[in-house]
């Protein structure tokens, strides 16, 4: 089952810092709940071999994160915390099994980073600035009309490409005079 610690609730407050290193008042236990294992929870989580517990980098979409937060605004759940325990389990296998297969899981999340924790973290945002960047430069097109494929390779073309925005160049050089 992995390493076992006690995690702060709403009420209680526990030492957690000889197993990982970090003081009870920057650990929270939080509870979600969903009606079928097969509705997502709809938090993006970012795992990694070397990198201890589940890093939390989004939760816009989640109605059982919302739910939670609105509840415990003190024990918010965040983008940049890290899910260190989920139903009693720490380590990645059993932590996954968790979120795939439970309806009701209860998690110790910690709200400060490890080095590695928060280098994962940069990166990861470092990387949604990048794809950004691109989305503001690309948009499709719709290519759908053109029964030559692409002028430059020759091949047939899906229904949407991508093209640079503002580009003065024609997405097509035009055909050749006899």
């Amino acid at each position: 089952m992995g390493k076992a610690f006690s995690c702060r609730t709403a009420s209680d407050a526990f030492d957690v810092e000889n197993t990982f290193g970090v003081s009870s008042a920057e650990t929270y236990r939080c509870q979600l709940k969903r009606t079928r294992s097969d509705t997502p929870w709809q938090m993006k989580l970012a795992i990694h071999r070397e990198i201890e517990g589940f890093l939390i980098t989004e939760t816009k979409q989640s109605l059982a994160v919302k739910t939670w937060n609105d509840a415990n605004p003190r024990s918010s759940i965040k983008a940049g915390h890290v899910i260190l325990e989920i139903n009693g389990f720490t380590d990645h296998a059993n932590m996954k099994e968790q979120i795939l297969q439970a309806t009701s899981i209860d998690m110790c999340i910690c709200s400060v980073l490890t080095v590695l924790q928060q280098v994962a973290y940069e990166v990861f945002e470092q990387q949604q600035s990048l794809y950004a960047a691109v989305d503001a430069i690309v948009q499709p097109v719709d290519v759908t009309d053109l029964a030559e494929g692409c002028s430059i390779c020759h091949q047939d073309l899906d229904a949407r490409v991508p093209r640079l925005k503002n580009c003065a160049r024609p997405s097509r050089p035009p055909a050749a005079a006899d």
